[in-house]
């Protein structure tokens, strides 16, 4: 198994034979190109395995090489999400308790001062009440000193 390696310059073509694995075992014409390119030149004939095994190594390395970059990002995106909904619900547990603790304090605060005006209110008229009695008492009072005193 040979192949036919050749090296192109700007004014020659020369070919070699290397021993080796080959897929295949045909001879090929050169054309001088501008650069030298050194390159292997082969095919018709039998393809063998050995000649894709390169080929395929590097296609399944590419392919895992996506699969793990693709898993590492899925996992990476599912793990911010989590987060996101952990940080999420720990703010609404909070704000949720705040809101809580806020309406109690308020609904606290709105009762003492409705129990403390009521008892105002009432103290105010229990007072009215009786200073309105003492008021009507001495004005009877008065109207029957004045009267004993006008009909005399």
């Amino acid at each position: 198994m040979t192949y036919v390696v050749a090296s192109l310059a700007p004014n020659s073509a020369m070919s070699y034979v290397m021993q080796g694995a080959s897929c295949t075992q045909r001879r090929v014409s050169m054309v001088p190109f501008v650069f030298s390119i050194p390159f292997v030149l082969s095919w018709g004939g039998s393809i063998s395995i050995n000649c894709f095994l390169p080929f395929i190594l590097l296609l399944v390395v590419i392919v895992v090489t996506v699969v793990v970059v693709v898993v590492i990002l899925i996992f990476v995106f599912v793990a911010i999400v989590a987060v996101v909904i952990v940080v999420t619900i720990i703010g609404v547990v909070i704000v949720v308790t705040i809101v809580r603790v806020v309406i109690v304090v308020i609904v606290g605060v709105f009762a003492m001062v409705a129990a403390c005006a009521f008892r105002a209110t009432a103290t105010l008229s229990t007072i009215s009440c009786r200073m309105a009695a003492r008021v009507m008492a001495g004005v009877s009072d008065v109207d029957v000193l004045l009267g004993s005193i006008l009909s005399t």
